[in-house]
């Protein structure tokens, strides 16, 4: 029945669930015992049963790993080990705990087990990090430990302490128990440091942590860290001396000197009778750059152990370090009473040196020295000692004692004779100088020293024959000895042996500036200024001080020498900031550039003087003269004006105040001046003759003679008797007397006076300079050439534009060449240029020109500009392109022209082209045929011949019949200063003077002239000629002779200039008898005879003038114009004859000019009746 069915089976449930225990129960029950077959297999069908159930899994796996079926356990955990649940941490702890036994099987060797261990320890490491559980992080430490992991371990302890606040100490302790163990002393410093933080309330662990952190942290080599945590945790220590002690270690290992001496002292405030921790302290404190301190120290550490030398000597190192010298001393002399005391007494001697106690030093070195003799530097101390002489008394006996032991050394020697000087012992000074032996010093010194002592003693004489006796052995390189004998030469004024000694000096090496300046000063007076010059540059190259410059330029200065003066000047100023302060550097440089003729450059030169001493009246004087000599007119006036109040009272003034006033044209102001000079020194007859020359340039002629008038008699008294006395009293009287003889007598008689000044011996230069200036005036060239033979002779060296115009004068041109190479630098530059040309070197002429005219004053620039003219004519490339029209009477000519030129080495040569028209006019004196049109090709050689050039013309003037061949020569030669020669010869050239003769003749001629000046505004001219006239084939016309002449005079110069002449000319001819054959066809009647062709006489006299404009020669950049009128007689016709010529010169663009000529005149040929005249047109190009 089912009733009773269901009751059946609700008993048989009842019974079971009574008979079997719970699931939870059976799991538990299966990890309580040991694992066994029947229960695993029993927990194995509860899990297939409840798969999802986690206990029951780890349950299982725990009984499979018991029973030693690892894989199985990790088998049956494996769904469990990557969830994130606790279940899942649990499961991997038992996985775990399987690997773990698993390790625990295998041998210690077996690779399996390191390759375990490994993951093992990375389980546990994932572990740590994921669980917070007390039990499970205890385990895994075990675990950790079991299996060698102590940082692991470490680690896990590590979190113990943050998660188990009551065991946190204890945890803390393990952990860095392990990392010392792992080797981390760094981390277990960290963890005893907070382990010790944790005991604030027990003093105990708090000690023992601090010091086992310390531990740490020094094994870490973290000593920064160790001192920090010492130094925080010193309350806690107080009155622990072994840790003071120890940080006091510590900070000298970190060398932390501050914290070393702060611990120090605390340490020696504990113990302060303690050597041991003095004496450590002592160190701390030098360490600590506390001297005092540690003077302190030892201090106290002597008076504890008052017989411990050690602390004796370290005391005293410390009072000198601190510069306690005193306290140093006292224990060096305590300690130098010990037998051992050496170093102390060598120490105390050397402080003693120090202070200067010289008579403790001495008594000191009194005991060292009995058992060794003295060292170098002791012996150098001695010198010292002598050298301050405050115990010479002390030093002599102290040496003399020496002196029984051992020999003594030079400086010994030395010593004891400068301390017996010191004492006024002088003769046993000299005796101690006589007794020392060769070889400790040479003779010379000896000498030396003891002529020292010997002028002391006022014993001169002996003192230079002691000097004299020593000289022969004395070398160049003793210096001092040199030194010595030329002051003692200078002294008793015996100059060559002082320029001996000092020269000597000198040349071995010296830099004694007084040697210097008395070697300069013999030079100069003995005439030798290349020497003074030399030596004074090489003093400043050696010395590297201005005033040895300065002296040198002084040197060249006097002496003329104005290429050294350049070159001085050159090096001076290179460094112009050294030199820039002295006002003889701006006086010499003034006095350079004023003789250079660069004024700009010496007026900033004497300004810069004047700044630097304003009152100075030398250097007033001197810009005056500059001024007067070189400079601005405007600028004197305004010096004159400014000083003249300065000047009334001052006698340097006078003279150059009156030759100033006369350059300003103020003659009244100016004799005043020369009135007080004249009274203040009547006898300064140069000065006054200078005056009477400038004064008739002046204007002040009349009152300069009156002067000169004035003065001869007083001349003559003073000289005697027409200057034949014996020898006059002063070369500069003879000079002025020279100068009044040749103003009153003539240059020759003032020649002679110059001549007779050197019969008498006065052979200077400045006497042979007035005689080759005055044979230059004379044009006496040879005279002159002679004077600088002569000067030369007697090693004198004149002005180079002397020796320039005597070369010039006789064209001389090897002599000039020899000239520009070795007195260039003494030559201005238009005396350069001027020998340049002559020599043919134009582009270098011209190329010194333009550089410098830059420098240039007024009054070179006016001669270089001219120079640079005529230079840019001649080297220019010049075209030239023109026409003329003309009328010769009855035959009209039209010329057209184009001419190239350019310039040789020497000279210049020009090719000219052009053609003429010819139209002869119906009714002529001959009838034409055929075309006289001609086409002329020339060329023209200018070279350089002398002062002038040669010229010389070949050409060709081509018709269509009877074409000529011609040529010209042109020479002229200077005669004298003033008068030249010249020679022209003409071959076929053709002539102008009648329109025939023109258009079927030519000429032939050789004319002699000569042309010069008679005065300053009067010149004249005078030519004969030679000349034949010929047909176009050949044959005579006729010959003769023609003279012409001309007289003139310059009515005014400059722009415009105005000339007046007188001029005239006559000829003769001796004509054929008949007309050539070649002319009778062409004759106008069969009677036509030569006369109608040729003029048998003809002759010309009248009166011109010439008005000029601008500038006659070269390309300067301004218009030029010329007017020229002639108004006279001419014969045979006796009738009216007259010309007139006009011609201008316009620059146009930049290199280019227009030419203008226009002429009308009726002289021709003995024929007036039909005027002749022309105009033409040209154009020229340089380039």
């Amino acid at each position: 029945r089912p009733l009773t069915l269901i009751t059946a089976l609700l008993a048989l449930i009842a019974a079971l669930v009574g008979l079997f225990p719970s699931q939870k129960r059976l799991t538990a029950l299966s990890s309580q015992r040991e694992s066994d077959a029947l229960s695993i297999a029993y927990l194995q069908l509860l899990l297939r049963v409840h798969p999802d159930d986690d206990a029951l899994r780890r349950a299982l796996a725990h009984n499979l790993a018991a029973a030693g079926k690892w894989a199985d356990a990790r088998s049956v955990l494996a769904p469990l080990l990557g969830q994130p649940h606790e279940g899942g941490r649990r499961a991997r702890m038992e996985a775990l705990e399987i690997d773990f036994l698993i390790v625990k099987s295998l041998t210690t060797d077996s690779r399996e087990r390191t390759g375990l261990r490994n993951d093992i320890a990375r389980q546990i490491e994932n572990l740590r990090t994921e669980t917070s559980d007390h039990g499970s992080l205890a385990r895994l430490a075990d675990i950790s430990l079991a299996m060698a992991l102590p940082s692991v371990a470490a680690r896990i302890y590590q979190k113990l302490a943050a998660v188990d606040k009551a065991g946190r100490q204890r945890w803390l302790d393990l952990a860095a128990t392990q990392y010392l163990a792992s080797g981390a002393p760094d981390q277990a410093a960290r963890a005893y440091q907070e382990a010790a933080q944790i005991a604030q309330d027990d003093v105990e662990g708090q000690r023992k942590y601090t010091l086992l952190a310390i531990d740490a942290y020094l094994a870490a080599s973290q000593g920064a860290q160790a001192l920090a945590l010492a130094e925080a945790s010193a309350p806690h220590f107080a009155g622990d001396l072994a840790f003071m002690r120890r940080m006091v270690a510590m900070a000298l290992a970190q060398n932390d000197t501050a914290q070393a001496q702060r611990s120090g002292r605390a340490l020696v405030a504990l113990a302060p009778d303690d050597a041991d921790i003095l004496s450590q302290q002592v160190e701390v404190e030098i360490a600590a750059k506390d001297l005092l301190a540690a003077l302190a120290l030892a201090t106290r550490l002597v008076a504890l152990e008052p017989a411990n030398n050690e602390k004796r000597t370290r005391m005293a190192q410390l009072a000198e370090w601190a510069g306690k010298q005193d306290i140093a001393l006292e224990q060096w002399l305590w300690l130098a009473r010990e037998p051992s005391g050496t170093e102390a007494r060598a120490n105390a001697m050397r402080l003693a040196l120090g202070k200067e106690d010289d008579g403790l030093w001495l008594a000191l070195a009194g005991q060292v020295f009995q058992a060794r003799p003295m060292k170098p530097e002791e012996s150098a101390a001695l010198v010292a000692i002598q050298s301050r002489g405050r115990a010479p008394k002390q030093l002599a006996e102290f040496l003399q004692n020496y002196a029984k032991r051992y020999p003594l050394q030079r400086a010994q020697w030395e010593a004891l004779a400068n301390a017996q000087e010191q004492q006024g012992d002088l003769p046993a000074a000299i005796a101690s100088w006589r007794g020392m032996s060769p070889q400790l010093i040479s003779p010379p010194e000896s000498a030396r020293r003891q002529a020292e002592l010997l002028l002391r003693a006022q014993r001169a004489d002996e003192a230079w024959a002691v000097l004299q006796e020593a000289r022969a052995g004395a070398a160049p390189g003793e210096e001092a000895y040199w030194q010595a004998y030329g002051d003692a030469a200078w002294a008793r004024e015996s100059k060559p042996e002082a320029l001996l000694a000092y020269r000597t000096a000198w040349e071995g090496g010296s830099s004694n500036a007084r040697a210097i300046e008395r070697l300069i000063a013999l030079y100069n007076a003995s005439a030798q200024p290349e020497q003074a010059i030399a030596v004074g540059k090489q003093a400043y190259l050696r010395l590297a001080e201005a005033r040895w410059l300065l002296l040198a330029m002084d040197a060249a200065s006097q002496a003329s020498r104005w290429e050294a003066s350049r070159d001085l000047s050159s090096l001076a100023q290179r460094d112009e900031v050294k030199f820039a302060g002295s006002e003889m550097y701006w006086l010499l440089e003034a006095n350079i550039a004023s003789h250079d003729g660069r004024k700009a450059r010496a007026r900033k030169a004497y300004r810069q003087a004047l700044a630097l001493n304003p009152a100075a009246v030398p250097t007033r004087v001197q810009l005056l003269w500059f001024e007067h000599d070189y400079g601005d007119a405007q600028q004197l006036g305004e010096h004159v004006a400014k000083w003249q109040s300065d000047a009334q009272a001052e006698p340097a003034y006078w003279p150059v105040y009156a030759v100033a006033l006369l350059k300003l044209r103020q003659v009244d102001a100016s004799l005043g001046w020369f009135e007080k000079q004249a009274a203040a020194k009547p006898d300064d007859y140069v000065w006054q003759v200078g005056y009477f020359d400038a004064l008739a340039d002046a204007g002040g002629g009349d009152a300069a003679q009156r002067l000169r008038a004035g003065m001869m008699p007083r001349l003559r008294a003073r000289l005697g008797a027409a200057g034949k006395a014996a020898k006059p009293p002063e070369k500069t009287l003879w000079l002025a007397y020279a100068s009044m003889v040749r103003h009153f007598e003539g240059e020759p008689a003032g020649d002679q006076v110059l001549q007779d000044m050197l019969a008498r011996g006065h052979t200077d230069a400045d006497v042979y300079a007035l005689l080759v200036g005055s044979s230059l005036a004379q044009e006496k060239f040879d005279k002159a050439r002679y004077w600088l033979v002569r000067a030369e002779a007697d090693q004198h060296k004149l002005p180079a534009y002397q020796s320039l115009a005597v070369a010039l004068a006789q064209d001389d041109r090897q002599a000039i060449d020899r000239i520009l190479q070795l007195q260039e630098k003494d030559l201005t530059p238009a005396d350069r240029v001027t020998a340049l040309r002559r020599l043919g070197r134009n582009v270098l002429a011209l190329s010194l020109t333009e550089k410098s005219l830059l420098e240039a004053d007024d009054a070179s620039s006016e001669r270089l500009r001219q120079h640079r003219e005529q230079l840019r004519a001649q080297l220019a490339r010049r075209i030239e392109a023109g026409y003329e029209a003309r009328n010769l009477s009855d035959l009209k000519i039209k010329r057209t022209e184009v001419a190239v030129s350019f310039p040789l080495e020497a000279g210049r040569a020009t090719l000219r082209l052009a053609r003429n028209a010819l139209d002869p006019e119906a009714g002529g004196v001959l009838r034409h045929s055929g075309s006289l049109d001609e086409n002329d090709i020339s060329v023209l050689a200018e070279v350089a011949v002398g002062a002038h050039p040669l010229r010389l013309t070949l050409g060709r003037n081509q018709r269509d019949e009877h074409s000529l061949t011609y040529g010209r020569l042109e020479l002229t030669h200077a005669l004298t200063k003033r008068w030249n020669a010249r020679l022209d010869v003409a071959i076929n050239g053709l002539t102008e003077e009648t329109s025939a003769l023109r258009a079927i003749g030519s000429k032939d001629k050789v004319a002699v002239g000569v042309n010069g000046s008679l005065s300053e505004s009067v010149y004249a001219r005078a030519e004969l000629a030679g000349q034949r006239f010929n047909t176009r084939q050949g044959e005579k016309l006729g010959q003769g002779a023609r003279l012409e002449g001309e007289i003139g005079t310059q009515l005014s110069k400059g722009s415009p200039a105005w000339q007046l002449r007188l001029s005239g000319s006559t000829e003769r001819n001796r004509l054929v008898d008949s007309l050539p054959a070649s002319l009778q066809p062409l004759a106008a009647s069969p009677s036509q005879a030569v006369e109608g062709i040729l003029s048998s006489r003809f002759s010309t006299l009248g009166v011109g003038a010439t008005l000029r404009t601008g500038q006659g020669e070269g390309m300067e950049r301004r218009p030029q114009g010329v007017v020229d009128g002639w108004v006279g007689r001419q014969w045979p016709a006796n009738e009216l004859a007259y010309s007139l010529r006009a011609g201008m010169r316009l620059p146009v663009v930049s290199a280019g000019q227009v030419r203008f000529e226009a002429f009308y005149t009726n002289v021709q040929g003995g024929v007036s009746s039909q005027a002749n005249r022309g105009v033409g047109v040209w154009y020229r190009h340089e380039f």
